[in-house]
């Protein structure tokens, strides 16, 4: 991942993502920290690194199921499938976290199985 200034495209720091030849990125942006999640083609579970904004130091770093993130009231939802308000949607037989955005320790988990729609 590569940070650029807005203002003339100079670089100005790189971070190159612990997946080798990553096929699913994602990102969430709170301002001062960016959360990138990457995996393989066809992978569980992939990594979500927290890089701070200014400078791209490493915060921290975990293994999550799901790629898409999605950023609320100082936590970070792996593997949602949707988000409104208090409530979550996790997908058909996967895995939804919740984790801690400032250390990324995980506040929760759950696991759909077959629940048709399950929502949390």
């Amino acid at each position: 991942m590569a940070a650029l200034r807005s203002s003339d495209g100079k670089l100005l720091w790189y971070y190159q993502a612990i997946t080798k030849n990553p096929t699913h990125i994602s990102l969430v942006d709170s301002g001062e920290v960016v959360y990138l999640f990457s995996a393989t083609l066809n992978a569980k579970s992939g990594t979500l690194s927290a890089l701070r904004a200014a400078t791209g130091k490493l915060l921290w770093q975990r293994l999550v199921n799901g790629a898409q993130l999605v950023m609320a009231g100082g936590a970070i939802y792996a593997g949602l499938a949707g988000r409104y308000a208090d409530v979550c949607w996790a997908k058909f037989n996967s895995r939804l976290d919740k984790l801690r955005a400032s250390d990324g320790a995980q506040l929760w988990h759950f696991e759909s199985a077959s629940v048709t729609n399950p929502s949390l």
